[in-house]
């Protein structure tokens, strides 16, 4: 029986041991969202107006992702969510900031590494607003506006004819287009190059929609047809042939 009651208070003295080593209970959660919030009035709130809010929460919101207040920010934005509270390296902000994931952000820019840090902490002690970044929160994606002054962009005017210019060479051109092309030629004083031979086009245009070479029977009856539309018929004949697109 002693050597029992020896072992009991042996046991009892190691278990002692091993509790009074055990690390202390980490700070509850009001608590840490309390230090969370005070980094954030010191530290985290000037870097998210100054580098972020432009663009996520101000005037715009890109990619649906506001960060205006910590409703939102925990929302995310088209790409999913963007914070783990309590949980820096998983957090997708947090690794744009720190530029292991694209699209690096700021983007001009990298932040400091104490920033950085701050960021970090931040997010590990429960991400916390100490008040919205603004008065007036964006709701979301705004409709998109044409001005007036978008409206005198070129892709908003109505189409209007164009006259077709007058060149010199008035035999070069084959449709209306050739006038365009031969005209700032000419007026960069650069002479059309003669027309290739018939067996090159065949080749260019072979190559080009199949990729292969045009077969001697094709470059013979090529050759043999001397009507006006023998290069359109070659044209047709390949687009509409299996070998389109093949290589």
């Amino acid at each position: 029986m002693k050597w029992l009651l020896a072992l009991l208070v042996l046991s009892a003295s190691i278990t002692f041991s091993f509790a009074a080593d055990e690390p202390k209970v980490p700070a509850d959660h009001a608590v840490k969202m309390t230090a969370s919030a005070k980094l954030f009035k010191d530290t985290v709130r000037t870097f998210f107006k100054t580098q972020c809010l432009d663009c996520h929460g101000g005037e715009k919101t890109k990619s649906g992702f506001n960060m205006a207040t910590r409703e939102k920010l925990l929302e995310g934005g088209d790409r999913g969510v963007s914070i783990v509270p309590g949980k820096a390296k998983e957090s997708r902000l947090y690794k744009l900031v720190a530029r292991t994931e694209e699209p690096h952000m700021p983007p001009k820019k990298p932040v400091d590494k104490a920033m950085l840090d701050a960021l970090a902490i931040w997010i590990d002690s429960g991400a916390a607003y100490d008040a919205p970044l603004l008065d007036t929160v964006a709701s979301g994606k705004k409709p998109m506006v044409v001005t007036e002054k978008d409206k005198a962009a070129w892709a908003y005017r109505a189409l209007s004819p164009v006259p077709v210019p007058v060149v010199k060479n008035a035999d070069w051109p084959r449709n209306s287009i050739d006038n365009f092309i031969l005209a700032k030629l000419e007026a960069a004083k650069i002479t059309p190059s003669a027309d290739a031979e018939k067996l090159v086009l065949l080749r260019r245009v072979t190559f080009g929609l199949t990729g292969l070479p045009p077969t001697v029977k094709e470059q013979d009856d090529f050759l043999a047809d001397t009507s006006a539309k023998a290069y359109e018929k070659v044209v047709d004949r390949l687009l509409a042939s299996p070998a389109f697109g093949e290589r």
